[in-house]
């Protein structure tokens, strides 16, 4: 008896919080969780809009060596999927290049890099994380394709600048 009167008082309380009757606070719940998961998805298409235009941007600023193309981005507030999504549009947009991309959150800085197919005899993703993180003392590796590492997050712009020097472009 006791807990029913205790859920019964968190119920009334609840429905007063969201300003309606305690019949209707399942129906009020859902509608909320509704809109909350609409604005989520709204969210997740402005950040992915955002993302293409720094692409944009930042493919234009690419450097050239031999052919291929070397491009490297800050992206704040980026999460691991973000960065790998990025680096996939970079190698969508230019089918041919090195893409490696960073973001800071906290103490932590997160470095991705990725090469397209048609470089990876010529360039690996894994060697340019080591190369970078030995240089920025950060740890990392991958394939010749697609790499992570982690650096400093005071220094993650500084070592995507030493991306296109490391690599001679």
């Amino acid at each position: 008896m006791l807990h029913r009167r205790r859920i019964e008082g968190i119920a009334r309380s609840v429905a007063r919080e969201l300003k309606t009757d305690i019949d209707a606070l399942e129906d009020r719940v859902e509608a909320l969780l509704a809109e909350i998961g609409a604005k989520e998805r709204e969210m997740g298409r402005m950040k992915e809009d955002m993302m293409r235009q720094r692409v944009e941007e930042a493919v234009k600023s690419a450097s050239e060596k031999d052919g291929a193309r070397i491009i490297s981005m800050f992206l704040p507030s980026g999460t691991p999927d973000d960065l790998r999504k990025v680096t996939d549009m970079m190698r969508d947009k230019l089918k041919s290049c090195v893409a490696v991309v960073g973001t800071k959150d906290g103490e932590k800085g997160l470095i991705v890099a990725a090469v397209t197919k048609d470089l990876s005899g010529i360039y690996s993703a894994g060697q340019i994380i080591k190369s970078i993180a030995a240089k920025y003392d950060g740890r990392g590796g991958g394939n010749p394709q697609m790499a992570q590492g982690g650096v400093p997050a005071d220094r993650v712009e500084e070592a995507l600048g030493y991306v296109k020097e490391l690599l001679g472009a």
